[in-house]
């Protein structure tokens, strides 16, 4: 299903999904923050792209986070199913917290 939206309302959307996850996971040190974005493929199955902002430092010095970051991911995923009916695709990299 093809969505169509203005500027302002995918910017409000967009929002809404950041502070929701910031909200949510808040409590987890191994995550920094979110970051979402319209997903600009010239014929995407998903409207959202995802982006978890992972600790660095947890990254750095845990030796199971590879393993566990497919764990975060899957409770991102799960939280963002029972937020949106939108699609999305959730992805992850290493950022050093401020």
């Amino acid at each position: 299903m093809n969505y169509k939206i203005n500027k302002k309302q995918s910017d409000k959307l967009i929002s809404f999904i950041e502070d929701n996850l910031k909200s949510y996971f808040l409590e987890d040190e191994r995550i920094c923050g979110f970051k979402v974005y319209l997903n600009d493929d010239e014929n995407p199955e998903e409207m959202l792209d995802v982006y978890i902002l992972l600790n660095k430092n947890w990254v750095d010095t845990d030796s199971w986070s590879t393993l566990r970051t497919g764990y975060i991911r899957d409770d991102v995923k799960k939280y963002l199913k029972d937020l949106t009916p939108i699609t999305f695709e959730v992805y992850h990299y290493a950022k050093k917290c401020e």
